[in-house]
């Protein structure tokens, strides 16, 4: 993960480097750009491995309380995606009703740019990042860990926490929301460079998705009495 991580730093730092036009490089990075249409990907691949999970756990392995969890999550990442696109406003290009235009601080059919949000958002950003990596990497022990016991099968709760390995993505999405939120070595990171940051934390949730689908394969299902 740390080679993913630094593979991905190295991406930004040239395409800052390729690109000299700061306004062309918003505009890549910004609405309707690649970027954003990355992030969206990744979400809604989230939220269907999220529910293959819950359909797994649901179907296959009779466990009804984890599917609706990840039913929930799966919803949520929908969601987000759906945001991060102005729910396909960007796509069909549809006119923001006026009053809600008035308050979005990007004219756009969006929750997450609404003033009150766009003023916190780079340091909620920041914050959640952070949070993220503390608990990455403080989490404790997997051998201390309990497991869920599925008759002879054994689940680890491990299987479903971001392991420790992930640490450099957070970090780097720490790293730059800092810049972004202080608004301190704008020389080197800009605002927009929050994108990179939350495109680093959606791809760590759906990479992890992907590792806990896989890591479930290997568990058996509850056999019929």
């Amino acid at each position: 993960m740390l080679a993913l991580a630094s593979f991905l730093i190295g991406c930004v730092v040239l395409l800052k480097l390729s690109i000299q036009d700061i306004y062309r490089y918003k505009r890549l990075l910004g609405e309707g750009g690649i970027l954003e249409y990355s992030q969206a990907l990744i979400l809604f691949t989230s939220a269907w491995i999220g529910w293959l999970i819950s359909k797994d756990f649901s179907q296959r392995l009779s466990m009804r309380l984890h599917s609706v969890v990840y039913v929930i999550i799966a919803f949520v990442m929908l969601l987000v995606g759906l945001e991060e696109i102005a729910w396909e406003q960007i796509l069909f290009g549809w006119k923001t009703p006026e009053n809600i235009a008035a308050v979005n601080a990007q004219n756009q059919t969006t929750l997450h740019n609404l003033e009150f949000f766009q003023n916190h958002l780079d340091l909620n950003l920041f914050l959640v990042s952070v949070v993220l990596l503390v608990l990455v990497l403080w989490r404790p022990s997997i051998r201390k860990m309990r497991t869920t016991i599925l008759d002879e099968a054994r689940i680890p709760n491990s299987n479903f926490f971001i392991p420790r390995y992930f640490w450099p993505l957070f970090f780097c999405a720490a790293f730059l929301s800092y810049f972004v939120a202080t608004e301190s070595g704008t020389e080197l990171v800009i605002n927009i460079d929050q994108e990179w940051a939350e495109f680093l934390l959606y791809l760590a949730a759906g990479l992890n998705f992907l590792r806990t689908y896989i890591l479930l394969g290997n568990a058996q299902p509850q056999p019929s009495h």
